[in-house]
């Protein structure tokens, strides 16, 4: 396969991998149930094995650091309920938002304080720009957190990361909350 080969199957991968338009957003979600209040699994840390991700190996952290389901559908005013598998923390972004637009650099990394006198340097992202809500920071045990009052009240398409910088930025972790 030629180098330009190679170059345009790289681009078409990496266009099919965008996420459909902002515009779109508010459009009906076809497939998809509309309901007032959903739950979504934030890591699901039984999957996988216990091997770091290596070349020529399954990648098995990316199946414990996953959303699912990666897209929900509410109704305007209504709610999601996260059931967070631990070193997990949810951040909800306004429409528009895209996984491009958050900030990773010195400026909005911090540590995370697991507890039990484990600390992670420049393991959390903290990138404020466009963040309507977060769950309690990351930890080493599962919790449940549900998104407050008025997080949702626009119709549109809100971007969920994980703020753990490994997962987002390795494993993409993040998902969709359509408003309609």
């Amino acid at each position: 396969m030629s180098a330009v080969s190679l170059g345009v199957l790289a681009l078409t991968l990496v266009a099919c991998d965008q996420p459909a338009s902002p515009a779109a957003a508010g459009a009906r979600t076809p497939g998809l149930a509309v309901a007032a209040t959903v739950s979504v699994r934030f890591g699901i840390n039984e999957r996988g094995s216990p091997f770091p991700q290596q070349n020529r190996h399954d990648q098995s952290s990316t199946a414990a650091d996953r959303l699912v389901p990666q897209t929900v559908v509410i109704t305007r005013g209504g709610s999601v309920t996260f059931q967070i598998d631990e070193v997990h923390q949810a951040a909800v972004y306004r429409p528009g938002m895209l996984p491009g637009d958050i900030r990773i650099d010195r400026s909005t990394l911090a540590s995370a304080d697991l507890g039990f006198g484990i600390v992670l340097p420049e393991f959390r992202i903290n990138d404020p720009n466009g963040r309507l809500a977060r769950a309690p920071s990351q930890a080493l045990v599962d919790h449940t957190w549900t998104t407050p009052p008025g997080t949702f009240e626009e119709p549109g398409r809100y971007l969920v990361i994980c703020t753990s910088a490994p997962h987002f930025v390795l494993n993409r972790m993040y998902g969709w909350v359509i408003v309609q």
